[in-house]
This record gives C-alpha cells, structure tokens and sequence, in this order.
C-alpha cells in the first residue's frame, strides 16, 4: 500500500479530567514507534512518556489499509491543564535484508519503501520547525555558527552580509550588560523578589522554567517582583530570569525622534513637535521640592511662552518676590513665601502659603489659601470657586460679592471663634431677604445706643384655646378617634378631651389630624366601648416647647421648655381676648402685682401664666397668647 498523507502528528489533545484514551491515524509498524509528549501548559514543560510504564498501545490490524491506532494513558484521564500529542518515532535504519536468489514477498518491498518514507516525513516535520533562510536569498553560504570558544557568554547577531556571528555584551549589537537569577519552584509560590528592576516594565526580560521560555502573558513584572499566574513547578534553580539592558543610544536631537499616538487614526511626528506644545517650569529646572527657589525657573519659563501659558505641575514651589505671567495647572500646587500671578487651576486644588492672583475660575473643586487672602495676598477676578474656598486667616473682599448658588440651607461662615464681627465701619448691615427669615442665636447691638445688653429674641411661644365644643368619639383598643366639625386643630396640639360617656380616660392629648372634622389621640388604656366628648381647650406651641397643659378652671397655662432658659431672667410677654371680662398678667419671677398671685413661677426650665379678670381673680380666658424672650 502507498503511504498517501504527510501528516505524522496527532493532536495536540486538550486535557478535560475525562478523556484517557486517545486516536492516532498514521502508519507505524510497532507500538514502540512511538512518541508522546504531554505538556503542562502552565509551566510549558514537556514531558516525554515512556510505553507501558505512562501508556499502552493498541495497533489497528491492518496498518495499510487502516493506518493507526490507540494510545491509553495508565494513569487515567488527562487533567485539566495539560496536554497530549502522539508522533512516530521511527529509528533511520533499514532492517530489511533481501537476499540473492532468496525467496520475498511484495509486501517486504512496500513495508521498507514505506519506512523509507515515514523517516523522510519526520525529518521534514523537524526541518519544518526550524530557523530558515527564505528561498529568495538564493545560494546561502557562510550560516555556520562560531565555535563553541566564540559562543561563550556571547550573543548571536548578525553581521553586514546575515552571517551569524558571537558579540559579548557592550559591544556593537549587543546588550550592555546582562544579568542572570535562578530561583527554586516548590508548586506553590507565584511571587519571586529580583535582584534589582528591570527597567523598560521588564519588557528586556526572559523567563525560562525547566529551560522552557514562558509565555510573557503567563507572567508580569512589577519593579523587582517577578509574578506568575500559575505557580511553577517545584525544581532546584529550575527557575532562569534573564534581563538584557541595551547601551544607550546617547543624546540626540527630538526631531529625529518618531512619536507614534495610541489609538486608530493617529499620525507620527517627530517627538519635538509633541513635546514643544506644553511648557512647563520644570524645563526650566524648577524642583518643586518647597525648598529650593523656583523663581527663575517660573521667570525663565514665562519669558520663552510669551503670550502663551505656562504648566505648573503638582508640588510645592517655593519664591522669593514676585514672579508675574500666564500659569495654569491641573493638581495640587503651593506656593511657598513669594508671589505668583496669575496660576488658572483646571485640576483639582490650588493653595498658597503667600500670594495668589486668580483671573477666570478659580476652583471647580477647592481653593485653599493659607495666610492672609487679602488685597494684594488673594485677588479673584470671577468666579473664586464653584466647589469649597477655604481660607486660614483673613478674607477681604473689596467692592464684590460673597454669593453661592446653593439651594436649602448654606452655611457663609462656619468659625470656632468665640465673636464674629459682620460689618465693621459700615452704616447699615442687611441680613435676608425682604420676606426671608434669618435665624440669630445671640445678638450683640452697638449702634448709636452706647453698651447695651444683648437684644432679646423670642425663644419659646404658646397660644391656648379655650373654647368648647362637643362631638363623638369612636375607639379601638388604645386608639380613639374623635368627631368634632370645623375642630381648628393641626397635628402636634394638645387637646383637653372630657369624654362625657363610653370608656375613655380624660385628659390632654396630643393630637394628630385626620381631616378637618376628625382627629386621633392615644388613650393611657385600652378599651371598646365609644360615646361623647367634649374639647375643652387646645394648645399649640413652638419646637422649644416640651410640654403645655391648661387648668380651664382657673386659667393657668403651665409651659415646660426642651431646652431650657440660661438662667431666669427672661421676659414673658402675654395677651388674651379679654376686653371688659379681664385682661392678663404676668410679672415678676415668683408671686404676682395683683391679688391672688400674678405670674405663679418662673424657673430656667418652666413658667406659669394666670389670667386675672377685672375683680382681681384667676379667671379662663378663651384665648391666651404668651412669647417668652432672652
């Protein structure tokens, strides 16, 4: 039979933890004509199996017609990360003997032509695997490589003419110096410390494990740490990291030099061009370290941008006097000492220790000064920052504006100073709009009145009701709804409930609305039985009252305050509807101006107010309206 494929490889097959048998198609004479390699990929060790000991053979019979066989490994299915490829390895003898006038069969003629043919296959898979001069370089002579003398701790290059020559390291063609590491595999460390960076983000750099070169995606080099995505076998030294650092090539002009953008589309120019579009102080050899005096630098710089801007990367600079031109930057940047006018932030924050002028935005993010921001020291001509303006020490703003845009609450001034001065020499201060509220914890007043006490501000307010009127009540449990039409009532009053039949408890409630013509309160106890009511008074009063409770036999309004008064001199100030029936008094810490007690007690905590009627006595007012100031 004819030997009509060239293909003498089977495979390689990937190993998935269930297969352990494996195909081959080609021709072979016995199961010893064979090689199988198993790789673990994650190392890329080859391993090559030996016949009984790893694998068995099962031949097809007819290897002419039905060329091949089987392998099966003995130890099972191949794992998961390796894998398994089958070749012949027939040796380049011919044992066939023909002898003269002796007797032989066609068949010992094919089988030897065709071994003939096997050891021609292999030797064109081992050449099709190798390094080859192309076709079109013609008659190639001169490929011979140097002596072993000449190869020694040298490097293969190539001369004028392509021919293989030996250079060591420094010399023209060849790295300037090379540095070699072996480390030890023990099957479980991925992370190996290198003698020293590699530099070029180890690009210059091979890796050998076993004398197998890895895959430069199987690892990464970070500074002097060497990281494998698998753990390499376990070995002595069986770990190389070879690093070729090539002479530099010196100094030359940047238009010599290409520079190639990333991305699709991009164009090359010269480095030159690239570089010449940005100017920064620190061509000019400014230091940044906060220390040495940048001036001239920033100077330099100024002067060769011309009308163009100067960048000012991130640190801190310092100057000594006054450097004047067009800055801009895009991180953090201090001046230290001196003055520089005008640095345009876009970045993130621009802070100063001495003199800064802002012209356009001054922050999007933050603006820091730390020192006096004052004429001369901070100048913003537009918008100063639409982020935070932090400034440790004085701020003047000299015929502008303090604004925000900010909705909800802002805070202007946010100081742990005990005094805060608003206004100085001016006239006339104006705090909130025309139909604003501004909220004044203690103010002091000093204009054309002399030393005057603190002006009071109310701090606590309360308004009893106590008109009756009558309803139903319904209940389930602890909670009762009561029915009264038009009941005047807001969640949050207190109510005093009399409930004239059914189960509920009597007393004051606080209220919450239902609708206009109902309400619920929680009673102490519960219960089911529902009936009538009366509402005999209510209360309603500011967030500075805890508790408010009315006496509607004799008038008296009790208030308690949730934070109380600083001391007990404060004035209370009481109204009721009374016309000719009474009128109201409330005077004096303790006791009263007018028969039978005026103002009943008056502690930081609480104060009581008695209407009187026109007789002098404790009489119920339909309205009482009381303010409590300090």
């Amino acid at each position: 039979m004819t030997i009509s494929s060239t293909v003498r490889v089977a495979g390689p097959f990937i190993g998935n933890g269930t297969a352990s048998v494996f195909p081959f198609t080609f021709k072979v004479f016995a199961a010893a004509d064979l090689q199988v390699i198993r790789l673990i990929v994650a190392s890329g060790i080859e391993q090559q199996l030996a016949l009984n000991a790893d694998y068995t053979v099962i031949l097809n019979g007819d290897q002419n017609s039905n060329p091949g066989g089987n392998i099966t490994l003995t130890a099972g299915a191949l794992p998961a990360g390796y894998t398994l490829t089958i070749t012949s390895d027939i040796s380049n003898l011919q044992p066939t003997d023909l002898t003269n006038q002796g007797g032989f069969y066609p068949e010992v003629i094919t089988d030897s032509l065709d071994r003939a043919t096997i050891q021609i296959q292999q030797i064109s898979d081992i050449g099709d695997r190798t390094i080859k001069v192309p076709l079109s370089d013609g008659v190639v002579s001169g490929l011979t490589l140097p002596t072993a003398v000449q190869r020694a701790n040298a490097f293969l290059a190539f001369d004028s003419n392509g021919d293989p020559v030996a250079v060591t390291g420094g010399t023209s063609g060849a790295p300037a110096t090379v540095t070699r590491q072996t480390f030890s595999g023990d099957g479980t460390t991925v992370s190996f410390t290198l003698a020293s960076t590699p530099g070029g983000l180890g690009n210059s750099a091979l890796v050998y494990i076993n004398g197998i070169c890895q895959e430069r995606s199987t690892y990464t080099i970070g500074g002097t740490t060497l990281l494998f995505s698998q753990a390499p076998v376990a070995g002595t030294n069986n770990i190389e990291f070879v690093n070729f650092l090539t002479t530099s090539i010196g100094t030359t002009d940047a238009s010599l030099v290409q520079y190639t953008p990333i991305g699709s589309g991009a164009t090359a120019r010269s480095a030159a061009s690239r570089f010449q579009e940005v100017i920064s102080v620190k061509d000019f050899g400014a230091t940044a370290d906060g220390v040495t005096n940048d001036a001239t630098a920033f100077t330099n710089a100024a002067t060769a941008a011309g009308t163009r801007d100067v960048f000012v990367p991130g640190g801190s600079y310092a100057i000594t006097g006054t450097v004047t031109g067009n800055f801009y930057t895009d991180s953090t940047v201090t001046i230290v000492g001196g003055t520089v006018n005008t640095i345009n932030r876009i970045g993130s924050t621009l802070s100063t220790t001495g003199s800064l002028t802002v012209t356009g935005t001054a922050a999007t993010g933050a603006l820091t000064v730390t020192g006096t921001a004052a004429t001369g020291a901070l100048t913003v001509t537009g918008t100063a920052a639409t982020g935070a303006l932090t400034v440790t020490g004085d701020l003047a703003v000299n015929g502008g504006d303090i604004t925000t845009t900010a909705t909800g609450t802002a805070t202007v001034f946010n100081t742990n100073a005990t005094t805060l001065n608003v206004g100085g020499d001016a006239t006339a201060v104006a705090l909130g709009a025309a139909a604003g509220t501004v909220s004044v914890g203690n103010l002091s007043m000093n204009a054309g009145y002399g030393s005057i006490a603190p002006v009071y501000g109310c701090r606590a307010w309360a308004n009893a009701s106590t008109y009756s009127v009558s309803g139903t009540y319904s209940r389930t449990g602890t909670l009762v709804t009561v029915t009264i039409a038009n009941h005047g009532l807001e969640t949050g009053f207190r109510a005093e409930l009399d409930f004239t039949s059914g189960t509920a408890t009597d007393g004051f409630y606080t209220v919450t609305k239902v609708n206009a013509n109902s309400y619920t309160v929680v009673d102490t106890a519960s219960g089911a039985i529902s009936g009538n009511v009366t509402q005999k008074c209510f209360i309603r009063a500011s967030a500075n009252i805890a508790s408010a409770s009315c006496n509607v036999a004799n008038g008296l309004l009790t208030l308690t305050f949730a934070n109380p008064m600083p001391d007990i001199y404060y004035s209370t100030m009481a109204s009721t509807d009374q016309t000719s029936a009474g009128f109201l008094i409330a005077t004096g810490a303790s006791g009263g101006g007018l028969p039978g007690g005026g103002l009943t007690s008056q502690t930081t905590s609480s104060v009581n107010v008695q209407p009187f009627n026109l007789s002098g006595n404790p009489s119920l007012s339909n309205n009482i309206c009381v303010a409590v100031f300090r």
